[in-house]
């Protein structure tokens, strides 16, 4: 794995907050504004009117659905007001059709670097506030996804976004790309990363839980040599994977959970689309979900 490339730092330029004006939106939209800040990124705000194209005609001529536009515009022309006096280059649109589609084509459209969205944050969490299925969200994403629920705390304020990171690595060679995304946000700030490798459920850490761990804090060397300043400790746990995850993140008061998912066309593998979900649905902190 060529070392020059991982330690090239990621470069965020074009954020898309997907919002529907409630709670959880709120939170993630400030998240949205400090990782602006951080990365020094456009902030465009998205908002998707649930309707199929057969209905357009009709819901054009409804005057409850024109005055349920009318609010919505309004709703996204103060969020774009707000960000523009802040000093953040902005822009806003107001979308109809499928929530997942359209959101996937307007972060295609505006060439986002980064789609930040809102959820319910419950354990039996099927579905995103925005109401679309978040598994295909974070599977067909092509770019980074961060979640924010309804447990999370608004950002800090004293300009230090995490402080702690926690990476869930599976150690394959396409979660450099995570590594990647853990070492910019960390890089400048002071954060530390734990970094974290769960053995799936039969394994158990014997007497060899000692060479499991060596091997695992040498494999993370290999995977992110330049890195070393950063990472402040290596943990190695076996069972459910999510489950593992988040009693990680909480025993380190983690920040921001950082975890793979395979793309929708990929062979499920250690940290597949569920396993994000399930953390995403749990965590009392973001989750930045990356396609490897």
């Amino acid at each position: 794995m060529p070392t020059a490339q991982l330690e090239t730092p990621v470069a965020v330029h074009k954020i898309l907050i997907a919002t529907d004006f409630t709670e959880a939106s709120r939170k993630a939209f400030k998240y949205a504004r400090a990782l602006a800040r951080h990365f020094q990124a456009s902030i465009t705000t998205a908002h998707v009117l649930r309707a199929s194209a057969s209905d357009w005609p009709k819901f054009g001529a409804d005057p409850a659905y024109k005055k349920l536009r009318r609010e919505t515009k309004e709703n996204l022309d103060s969020l774009y007001y707000q960000l523009h006096q802040a000093g953040f280059q902005a822009d806003r649109v107001l979308l109809e059709g499928d929530p997942v589609e359209e959101v996937l084509k307007a972060a295609k459209h505006h060439k986002a670097d980064l789609l930040v969205l809102g959820t319910h944050g419950s354990r039996d969490l099927e579905r995103l506030v925005l109401g679309s299925t978040a598994e295909e969200i974070l599977r067909k994403a092509q770019c980074p996804v961060l979640t924010v629920g309804l447990k999370v705390d608004d950002p800090s304020r004293n300009g230090v976004l995490f402080r702690k990171i926690l990476l869930a690595t599976d150690l394959s060679p396409k979660s450099s790309v995570a590594a990647r995304y853990a070492f910019s946000l960390a890089a400048g700030e002071g954060a530390r990363i734990s970094v974290c490798h769960v053995l799936p459920e039969g394994h158990t850490k014997t007497m060899d839980a000692t060479v499991i761990e060596a091997r695992f804090m040498q494999a993370v060397r290999d995977l992110i040599p330049a890195w070393e300043s950063c990472v402040a400790e290596y943990v190695v746990q076996c069972g459910n994977t999510a489950d593992e995850i988040l009693k990680i993140a909480e025993e380190k008061h983690a920040d921001l959970i950082i975890v793979g998912a395979r793309p929708a066309w990929a062979i499920a593998t250690h940290l597949v689309p569920g396993v994000a979900f399930r953390v995403i649905a749990g965590a009392t902190c973001p989750v930045l979900t990356i396609l490897g």
